[in-house]
């Protein structure tokens, strides 16, 4: 009865904190996009309790994958695949047993989205057999994590509130993608705290650059958008790991005509035109990387 999914990483092209709310998350405005590198995630096998016990019980058996065993280190209470079934399960009003095979292939801490697709891809499997009302699935997918939500469906979007307000984007950009990541493992929470974001809003033009994002997004080109994208985190993580700023710089050297770090890292992504020049940027980084790919958008339209 194995289902199937592939769960897509995602980067971001543009992301801006601005508060922190009262109940401890914050406010972003982020343009996520859907990049081809995923893990595939398959439902083994479900036990529905009808007793009316309450417990969920979920098992992640790790096949393989680049990194599949850095993914079977990790217990599986922790994993966000547990919970998003957990989630699901409370929405749906159900319980039972859940038995769950990962292959493995998105870096983990890497701000490419990589338990969060897990997460997202488990909820797309359970909704297409219990089939929850749209907006209980986004509150389980808003209550599993912040890019939970975008990546249920992927694509383009500019992501705003904690991730849950999402307008999808028509388009696509044709560009190679390089991902470099030096192993450096960047604690979400901690780059939050880095921030000192409070309850007051940081100032943010976030109307004007909506329009500059969905002409780039529809249009495929980069020209002045390029100069409106920005990561608030760059500035904090790139303080305390040097090395990261020093990979941008060098994806800009190799010919990028963007370069950036997903997330609150610690992936460099780089943008080119020129997919031999990508190609060159990969082979010249490789000594500052532990993991380094070349991919492309999987969500054009």
């Amino acid at each position: 009865m194995e289902q199937e999914e592939r769960a897509y990483a995602k980067i971001n092209l543009h992301l801006e904190v601005l508060n922190k709310r009262n109940d401890g998350f914050h406010n972003i405005f982020s343009l996520m996009a859907q990049v081809d590198l995923f893990d595939i995630l398959k439902l083994k096998s479900v036990d529905i309790d009808s007793s009316g016990a309450s417990e969920i019980f979920v098992d992640i058996e790790v096949t393989g994958g680049d990194f599949g065993g850095f993914a079977a280190e990790i217990d599986v209470t922790d994993n966000l695949i547990t919970k998003a079934v957990s989630n699901f399960c409370e929405e749906a009003g159900i319980s039972g047993s859940f038995v769950f095979l990962l292959e493995k292939n998105i870096p983990a801490g890497a701000g490419l989205g990589g338990g969060s697709s897990d997460a997202a891809a488990a909820l797309r499997i359970l909704n297409r057999r219990f089939a929850l009302p749209p907006e209980n699935l986004l509150r389980a997918a808003s209550m599993t994590g912040a890019d939970v939500p975008f990546l249920m469906n992927g694509g383009y979007a500019i992501c705003e509130g904690t991730g849950d307000i999402i307008e999808k984007l028509d388009g696509g950009l044709a560009h190679t993608v390089v991902l470099a990541n030096n192993g450096i493992h960047v604690d979400t929470g901690q780059a939050y705290l880095l921030l000192g974001r409070n309850a007051d809003s940081v100032k943010s033009d976030a109307n004007a650059t909506k329009d500059i994002i969905r002409e780039f997004i529809r249009t495929g080109r980069l020209n002045k958008a390029g100069n409106f994208l920005i990561n608030d985190f760059e500035p904090v993580v790139f303080e305390r790991h040097p090395v990261l700023k020093n990979i941008k710089h060098k994806m800009l050297d190799a010919g990028a005509d963007f370069a950036f770090m997903s997330g609150s890292g610690s992936t460099i992504a780089g943008l080119f035109t020129d997919r031999e020049r990508a190609l060159s940027a990969r082979e010249n980084l490789r000594n500052e990387a532990v993991y380094i790919t070349l991919t492309g958008f999987s969500g054009n339209n």
